[in-house]
């Protein structure tokens, strides 16, 4: 997921250069919104994800012993 985000920034910011050279405010305002879902995912949701299924995990080995 990191490795796509990586591309999806990158072109997030292409479209944000095109935008703002043809002075287009909501193409600038959607890049925005995009790029802030895209921190949202890596920074909050994934590691979120990440830490429910270490849990998960545990607690299934901890009912197998």
């Amino acid at each position: 997921m990191l490795k796509e985000h990586a591309e999806v920034g990158r072109l997030i910011e292409g479209v944000r250069r095109a935008a703002s050279k043809s002075n287009d405010e909501r193409g600038l305002t959607l890049m925005d919104q995009l790029a802030h879902h895209a921190a949202i995912e890596e920074e909050v949701l994934y590691p979120a994800a990440t830490l429910a299924g270490m849990i998960a995990k545990s607690l299934e080995e901890a009912r197998t012993r």
